[in-house]
């Protein structure tokens, strides 16, 4: 079974998951730039005044993480990722080609403010949260990302960027 999952989450995934896990060893606090998030902020997200699927469509996308308090985390790590999104009326499905966690859902609003979760439990290992807020505007996409990965002894936080273009 776990090697079906491994098939799934994907080569580049599992490789950056596990780079993840490795630096969260040493992990540091919460800061207010590097929030904890839990699972009640990631997955239940209330929907947004947006009416219709206007913001609908496929996104090329690039994720940045560009902070962490992971100690022996480098400072950047970037990749390239596509996301089907999903809107139907004010609430928003990111489903991400290539990521550690690959479904994000939430909220978007009519001045195309959205705000998505998501939450995957890599093996019983680590939990990896993620908050992504920010603005479809026109034919981009840009928003502030957020991190937290929780072993059985360490809580580690990043932030980062997704930034991206319909196709």
């Amino acid at each position: 079974m776990r090697r079906n999952t491994v098939k799934r989450i994907g080569n580049f995934s599992l490789l950056l998951m596990l780079f993840f896990v490795s630096a969260i060893i040493n992990c540091g606090g919460s800061s207010s730039d590097h929030p904890t998030l839990s699972e009640d902020m990631v997955l239940y997200i209330v929907s947004g005044n947006a009416t219709g699927s206007s913001y609908s469509g496929n996104y090329n996308l690039t994720i940045s993480v560009t902070e962490s308090e992971c100690y022996g985390m480098p400072g950047l790590v970037e990749y390239g990722t596509t996301a089907d999104v999903i809107q139907s009326d004010g609430k928003v499905d990111m489903n991400l080609s290539q990521a550690s966690v690959t479904s994000l859902s939430g909220s978007i609003n009519s001045d195309g403010s959205f705000k998505v979760g998501g939450k995957e439990d890599h093996f019983g290992e680590v939990v990896e949260l993620v908050l992504a807020q920010g603005k479809i505007s026109g034919a981009t996409i840009d928003s502030v990302l957020y991190l937290t990965f929780i072993t059985s002894s360490e809580t580690c936080n990043g932030k980062g960027k997704v930034t991206g273009n319909k196709l």
